[in-house]
């Protein structure tokens, strides 16, 4: 695994909301609010969703794994059962996006391993 170990929690409700997993820094969500005309702005509210979102990180990709891991099993095991199965195309197609994204992101190792 390449990325700090969850769980992330997130520390503060300020203009700088810090994420951490234990003593390590992850990541700083700022607060900058302009006004509604400056483009650049994020509310109070955004930066709150912005900061949950980071903070889950770890756990949402725990949930894609462990997803795509149960797919594939029950695509293999319907395809088993029954050659001419008709979802074999979306699975594919699933399993192509899938491995896309853990290249892009560096993650097939973490994957494969898991």
């Amino acid at each position: 695994m390449k990325h700090t170990n969850g769980p992330w929690k997130i520390e503060g409700e300020t203009v700088k909301t810090a994420i951490s997993s234990g003593c390590k820094h992850i990541a700083m969500v700022n607060y900058f609010d302009r006004g509604s005309g400056d483009p650049r702005s994020i509310s109070k509210d955004e930066h709150e969703a912005n900061a949950r979102l980071i903070a889950s990180a770890p756990e949402m990709l725990e949930v894609l794994f462990e997803l795509a891991r149960s797919h594939s099993k029950l695509a293999q095991a319907e395809y088993n059962r029954n050659p001419s199965y008709n979802d074999l195309h979306f699975s594919h197609k699933a399993e192509e996006s899938l491995i896309l994204f853990l290249n892009k992101f560096g993650l097939m190792d973490e994957f494969l391993g898991g």
